[in-house]
């Protein structure tokens, strides 16, 4: 869903400069070539193009699906991070069900539409509200989420794609922090233990460090309330069409890669391309209501 680099609104001097382009009674060539840079300034920010980023995980996601194999690059491994919060959710949940008093359960299946599958880990009808739960991977991480008080877009965009999954108005990310399993503290041992023997840390510094993996994944004896952050997540029935618009341009783009891709063909490298390339990484592109002037020095 990211925007692109350069597809920013028109500024207040944009607006001006474009709107008194307009009243001119009679306009030049270089009048209509402002008029429509603006034009295409305002298209682009409306309905802008897929980004890099998104390009390149389309292309991951088609490569896994296209051969049935993981990156080479991860090699299939989870960061510990990432196995905490999966493999923890349960927990994460019980703690939730004890705070609230309420035995909370997660929905039996995955539920999808022509766009979106998913799976939230609470859904309670009775308070006619659905909740996802983050399991921080320490006190520090947890305590981050109240000095923001903000949750990030991606957390933020997937409650309203639970929402919209579930036909429910309102929804909660819930932060709880709970206990790391001794497999994942060892694997962090072991992580800090090769920086030592690589000369990456001290000596003193490797037994501080060491000495916190006693206690830092431990948290039973923090009140279970001070351990579950909440953010209230209403249903933003604007922001989906944007998703499904989106997802519509993904398989564009994707089908016609895949029709590149198929045909084999070899590539042609045009010498311009990396000639220009020379000249204009320093160079930067003229505003379209100032005449162009040479760079001194």
């Amino acid at each position: 869903m990211a925007r692109p680099r350069g597809c920013n609104d028109l500024t207040q001097r944009d607006v001006k400069i474009y709107a008194a382009l307009l009243a001119k009674e009679e306009k030049d060539e270089s009048d209509n070539e402002k008029i429509n840079f603006y034009l295409q300034k305002r298209e682009n920010f409306l309905r802008p193009p897929l980004s890099e980023a998104a390009k390149c995980y389309l292309i991951e996601r088609y490569s896994t699906e296209k051969y049935n194999i993981r990156r080479a690059s991860t090699g299939g491994l989870q960061r510990p991070t990432v196995q905490k919060g999966i493999g923890l959710e349960k927990e994460g949940i019980d703690l939730v069900s004890e705070v609230d008093k309420i035995n909370y359960k997660r929905p039996d299946g995955k539920i999808s539409n022509d766009y979106m599958i998913g799976l939230c880990d609470i859904l309670c009808y009775e308070n006619k509200r659905l909740v996802d739960i983050k399991t921080s991977w320490n006190s520090s991480n947890f305590m981050e989420n109240r000095r923001t008080n903000r949750l990030s877009f991606q957390q933020w965009g997937q409650i309203q794609g639970y929402l919209e999954l579930y036909d429910i108005d309102n929804g909660q990310v819930v932060h709880v922090l709970v206990n790391t399993p001794p497999h994942l503290v060892e694997q962090e041992r072991a992580i800090l233990f090769k920086k030592y023997t690589f000369g990456e840390i001290t000596r003193d510094k490797y037994d501080e460090e060491l000495e916190k993996y006693d206690c830092i994944f431990d948290f039973t004896k923090i009140p279970m309330a001070k351990r579950v952050i909440r953010f209230d997540v209403p249903r933003c029935r604007e922001f989906m069409p944007l998703v499904y618009n989106k997802v519509e341009k993904c398989r564009e783009w994707l089908m016609g890669f895949e029709k590149i891709f198929m045909s084999n063909k070899n590539i042609l490298t045009l010498p311009e391309h990396y000639i220009n390339a020379v000249s204009e990484e320093n160079s930067t592109e003229p505003d379209p209501d100032e005449s162009h002037q040479s760079n001194e020095g």
